[in-house]
């Protein structure tokens, strides 16, 4: 049944609106992430304007930049980047204030529990990386 929506809603698509990328191993990261923006930006997660702190308790170095790439490709306003002292075994996302959709929408992406606290931090949402989301994201 998908299949046969996929197709249909495949024909109502106009040869104007399509576009085709290139990406080579010789395509730098930055144009790599020019396209990728273009592809996965959120208009609603911009229109929400939170800021983002990451957090790597995963014990997996790069691991924090790499979900920062994610998800600036997507939008996000990611202020901090840093490691953890302290090994993390589960992955949070953390806010306070109203749920927003930026909150609900990485929280689907990633699969983290989302948890309200009653302390201010430094960015609107916090993502603590554990180390229940080493092979989820791909390491």
């Amino acid at each position: 049944v998908d299949i046969v929506k996929l197709l249909l809603f495949s024909r109502t698509i106009s040869e104007n609106d399509i576009v085709v990328k290139n990406i080579s191993l010789h395509t730098s990261v930055p144009e790599i992430d020019k396209i990728a923006s273009s592809l996965f930006s959120d208009e609603s997660i911009e229109k929400d304007n939170q800021t983002i702190e990451i957090i790597n308790g995963a014990e997996v170095a790069g691991l924090g930049n790499w979900l920062s790439r994610l998800l600036a490709n997507m939008g996000v306003s990611v202020v901090l980047v840093s490691t953890s002292s302290v090994p993390e075994e589960t992955s949070n996302i953390y806010y306070s204030g109203k749920k927003t959709y930026t909150i609900e929408r990485i929280g689907k992406i990633l699969g983290y529990n989302i948890v309200k606290r009653n302390e201010q931090a430094i960015a609107d949402i916090v993502i603590s990386i554990g180390k229940d989301s080493i092979f989820r994201l791909g390491f």
